[in-house]
């Protein structure tokens, strides 16, 4: 038989122990935050047809272009994509359920992600989000209540010394006259910008702006801001949006080369940045896309926003406190006790105690296996145990032990 060799396939990341546990920790609080703003879960594929990715994210965008798992199925007439992001996939369901009669709608959810893309601290191939959208309200409150929604999360989790960024690109016709002005700027120094920003330049000037290429962010310093051209509706609604965040005692940057990764985004964009994660600082980000479902039906619009956090990234910032549930390990000593054994393990766990059996004939070699499976507490149930009813039960912490029956055992345990 050939071997197989165990190694994980790049960039993916198994989590296990402690880890497991803070994973567990971040989804609950994550859950909790959103049950305090009334967002409803939900859950969605983990792939869709590769075109409601391609077409809503933008055909230049690095998730169409570099970084998308597509793939046939077996009929070969359907091409399919593992989910980049979440956002596209709500906004399919909306349609696809016929849920536009019931908005406006709070959503959670969580799950994997995957964008090939190259392995960095924080983020793999296959990684975890967290996500938070509202569909059908196009209230200025929506944006500083999800922002300060995502700001409470950090704070649940003691994550420190964040940022808020944000920005406006105004409603579609402020767009419109920005991206001409920005390409009229820049064709000066076609020549000069690099091999992707020439190509956005053609087709989606706004994403040069986020380009990492120095020589493009010394290109673009000279770039008149997208606020030039704000028209009053985009001003207000913005200095709307900045005054919920300051009557929420929130701090904020206001970045004026912000604009986010994707096609769909409109007014309020933000990003909550650290420097403990370098230059892959951005721990939950999202904006304000009110034209996104216009890609499922062209003569209608709703206006949505929506956040989404790394799982993995708020995991290696987090100083919360892993609450481990307390475990109990049942020594059995000798096979004819197996059954006695078992039957009170789901006695305990009738009681919702954490319980195991440790079975074996030495007391020794079961104290060191309850030992290595990290148990607050082991019960020794043995012949002598059996026939008089009652059983040892030692803290393996202090040291401590009595004799209790049953009974006994489960008064002490609450």
């Amino acid at each position: 038989m050939t071997k197989i060799e165990a190694k994980n396939v790049r960039g993916t990341h198994d989590i296990l122990g402690d880890e497991a546990l803070l994973f567990q920790t971040i989804i609950k609080e994550a859950s909790k935050v959103a049950n305090l703003y009334n967002f409803s879960y939900a859950e969605f594929p983990i792939f869709e047809f590769s075109e409601i990715f391609k077409r809503t994210s933008g055909d230049t965008s690095d998730v169409v272009k570099k970084e998308l798992y597509t793939f046939f199925d077996k009929s070969g007439e359907n091409e399919l994509a593992l989910r980049p992001e979440f956002t596209a996939s709500i906004m399919r369901s909306i349609y696809s359920n016929g849920l536009t009669h019931k908005l406006p709608l709070k959503l959670f959810t969580h799950g994997q992600i995957f964008r090939y893309d190259r392995p960095q601290k924080c983020r793999q191939r296959q990684f975890n989000q967290i996500n938070y959208e509202v569909l059908g309200l196009n209230e200025s409150y929506v944006d500083g209540e999800v922002i300060a929604l995502s700001m409470r999360l950090l704070k649940n989790l003691k994550i420190e010394n964040v940022k808020l960024h944000i920005n406006s690109l105004g409603n579609k016709e402020v767009r419109r006259k920005f991206e001409e002005n920005l390409v009229n700027h820049l064709s000066q120094y076609k020549d000069e910008l690099s091999e992707d920003s020439k190509m956005r330049l053609e087709k989606n000037p706004l994403r040069i702006l986020d380009s990492k290429d120095k020589n493009d962010k010394k290109l673009i310093e000279d770039c008149l801001s997208v606020s030039e051209f704000y028209d009053d509706e985009s001003k207000v609604f913005f200095d709307k949006v900045l005054n919920y965040l300051a009557n929420f005692g929130i701090d904020f940057v206001i970045d004026k080369k912000l604009v986010r990764g994707l096609d769909y985004y409109s007014h309020t964009v933000f990003e909550i940045i650290t420097e403990e994660l370098g230059a892959q600082g951005t721990i939950i980000a999202g904006g304000r896309y009110n034209e996104l479902s216009k890609f499922f039906n062209e003569k209608e619009e709703i206006p949505s926003f929506g956040c989404a956090g790394g799982v993995e990234r708020l995991m290696s910032l987090s100083k919360i406190q892993i609450e481990k549930e307390r475990k109990i390990g049942l020594l059995i000593i000798g096979e004819n006790n197996v059954l006695r054994g078992s039957k009170i393990a789901e006695e305990l766990r009738d009681e919702n105690l954490n319980c195991d059996l440790i079975i074996g004939k030495d007391l020794k070699k079961n104290m060191i296996k309850a030992n290595k499976g990290e148990y607050n507490f082991v019960i020794i149930i043995g012949d002598n145990e059996i026939k008089n009813g009652k059983y040892i039960l030692k803290n393996l912490q202090s040291g401590e032990q009595n004799d209790f029956s049953a009974d006994e055992i489960k008064k002490f345990f609450h």
